[in-house]
């Protein structure tokens, strides 16, 4: 694959294996749209994205509403938005370009599922999570629900019994739902943080991964290209980046056609835990030890 050739993103070889690595997280947009072209569209590339926050913002939010938009009028910020994705052009790198000078925080996503670099992307996020992906039966029971609150405000919302059938949301964006952990290990602690990388934890997201595919009909997250992405504020102990067991973080590894690296130092220094002094340097280089031991050894076992 040939390099993005361009001073805020660094490309390298790094056992056979194409590693991009940059400040800020929207700038994947260009190795993003380089892999795209590379593989071409039968099928187009998925993305398996692991990051503190959710970035799934619709793409040119803020570009359209605060740098175009008079006063606080925002009326046709989604046509002037939409405009802006038209724009790129995947053979064009210089549309690319163009598209990250003008792209905000969290906006990346989106604008690569809407011009179609990216088919769907799969998110596991550490943060907040601000769409949580759920069953076709869980919407429709909530559908229902919120309906009937307005007359019954007591009523809590419901949960859909099993069996559950899935389907790709028109945004072709998922966020997937929280692992259950140790009752201690609430969401964003310190023990829940540890579990980043662990095989077990990323094992249960893999396979929720695949029965939404398979209940959805389209083809699993292996039988597509992929590209792994990680933004190293997902990181925010020393412990989630040194697994006990990494098998099936390096079967990601090896199985991605593409990984991308976002540094983010602000968000690594202000999202680590109390004590863990960690860096995005630090983290970088663990990272990519990581990729070399794993493209340098042979799998154990297939997810």
């Amino acid at each position: 694959m040939r390099q993005v050739q361009n001073p805020d993103v660094k490309s390298e070889n790094i056992c056979g294996k194409p590693v991009f690595t940059f400040d800020s997280h929207h700038e994947a947009l260009l190795p993003w749209a380089e892999c795209a072209l590379a593989v071409g569209d039968a099928p187009r590339p998925r993305l398996l994205t692991l990051d503190y926050h959710s970035d799934t913002r619709p793409a040119f939010i803020t570009h359209s509403t605060v740098d175009i938009a008079n006063a606080m009028d925002d009326e046709g910020w989604e046509e002037r938005a939409a405009a802006e994705v038209a724009k790129i052009d995947v053979h064009e790198v210089e549309t690319v370009r163009d598209a990250v000078v003008n792209l905000r925080f969290d906006e990346h996503i989106s604008a690569a599922v809407q011009s179609r670099i990216i088919d769907i992307a799969f998110a596991i996020v550490g943060g907040l999570i601000t769409n949580e992906y759920q069953s076709n039966e869980q919407n429709a029971a909530e559908t229902e629900w919120s309906e009937r609150h307005k007359h019954t405000p007591w009523v809590p919302k419901p949960k859909a019994p099993p069996p559950y059938t899935y389907s790709i949301p028109k945004e072709r964006i998922i966020e997937l739902p929280r692992q259950k952990v140790s009752s201690s290990d609430q969401p964003r602690s310190k023990g829940y943080a540890d579990q980043a990388l662990e095989s077990d934890f990323l094992r249960r997201h893999l396979e929720f991964i695949e029965a939404i595919t398979q209940s959805a009909g389209v083809p699993g997250l292996f039988e597509a290209p992929f590209i792994l992405d990680i933004d190293l504020d997902y990181f925010n102990t020393r412990q989630s980046i040194q697994p006990a067991n990494h098998d099936i973080f390096h079967e990601l590894i090896r199985r991605a056609e593409i990984i991308t690296i976002a540094r983010e130092p602000k968000c690594v220094t202000d999202l680590q835990k109390p004590g863990e002094k960690l860096s995005s340097e630090w983290l970088e280089a663990e990272l990519k030890r990581h990729i070399s031991e794993a493209l340098s050894a042979l799998p154990i076992k297939s997810l």
